[in-house]
């Protein structure tokens, strides 16, 4: 295993033990982005593949959108992005949400993102990058978390977090 893949580890176990305080019978966890960088669908962020498959190893139910990057590449990836059928609903389903690419359609729709939880239990949205610092709630009972506070800012996801950051505060 090479530093890289033990980093991940790492925090695909931290990651994994933060969703199963949030999990029940039928847990179900929301990637919000799959790019490497916000607002772009050049591509895709094979850091936030590895937690994927962590958690669907374990196994939840995992889904992902992004809006950047086309379904014909994320399939050939062997990933299904958004829904699984047109019938199905993406509201009151989620017990944890991660923003995994703070992309300005996910941070321009907060308060639409928190008709995704569930109703009537705790719920966790977990920010990859800490960019919602500034968010205190988006719920009543969705705790928000910054994922990256046990992180060097060089250690998280690739290193990406100096890049992300200012990206999005500009």
């Amino acid at each position: 295993m090479n530093k890289n893949e033990s980093k991940l580890n790492v925090i695909a176990q931290k990651l994994l033990k933060k969703v199963q305080l949030y999990a029940s019978s039928d847990t179900k966890v929301g990637f919000m982005g799959l790019s490497m960088y916000p607002n772009t669908g050049f591509m895709i962020n094979w850091d936030i593949f590895f937690l994927y498959k962590a958690l669907r190893e374990a196994p939840i139910e995992v889904r992902i959108h992004d809006p950047h990057i086309k379904g014909s590449e994320a399939i050939a990836c062997g990933i299904w992005l958004g829904r699984q059928n047109k019938d199905e609903s993406w509201s009151q389903s989620y017990d944890v949400l991660i923003l995994s690419c703070p992309h300005i359609f996910y941070l321009n729709n907060l308060s639409k993102l928190g008709n995704l939880f569930k109703e009537n239990k705790p719920c966790l949205f977990l920010d990859l990058y800490g960019v919602l610092g500034r968010v205190n709630s988006i719920g009543d009972s969705i705790s928000i978390e910054d994922f990256t506070v046990d992180y060097d800012n060089e250690d998280l996801l690739g290193g990406l977090l100096p890049i992300i950051r200012p990206q999005i505060e500009n």
